[in-house]
C-alpha cells in the first residue's frame, strides 16, 4: 500500500486519489475516495462530493484512523509520529 495513504490513515485525513493498479486491494475502500486512473473530472468531482458530505468525509477520516491504530497494535510503525503534540 503507498506508504501516503498509510499516512493520512494514521493522521486521521481522508483521501482522494486514483486507483493504482499495483494495488489491487485498494480498488474499493472505506477510507478515502478512489476514481479511475487519467479521469481528472473524476478526481475533482469526488473532492467536491467530500466537501458536499462532510459527513462522509468525517465517517472516512475516523475509519481510516482506527485501521491505522489497528496496524500499530498488531506490531506496524508506531501512529504517535503523525499527531500532534
Amino acid at each position: 500500500m503507498p506508504g501516503s495513504i498509510l499516512e493520512c490513515y494514521a493522521a486521521g485525513l481522508l483521501f482522494v486519489s486514483t486507483a493504482p493498479a499495483a494495488f489491487p486491494s485498494l480498488s474499493t475502500t472505506m477510507y478515502g475516495l478512489l476514481v479511475p486512473v487519467k479521469r481528472s473530472s473524476s478526481l475533482a468531482a469526488a473532492a467536491f462530493r467530500l466537501l458536499r458530505e462532510p459527513g462522509l468525509a468525517k465517517a472516512l477520516a475516523s475509519a481510516g484512523l482506527a485501521s491505522a491504530s489497528a496496524i500499530e497494535s498488531t506490531g506496524g510503525q508506531p501512529m504517535s509520529i503523525y499527531t500532534a503534540n
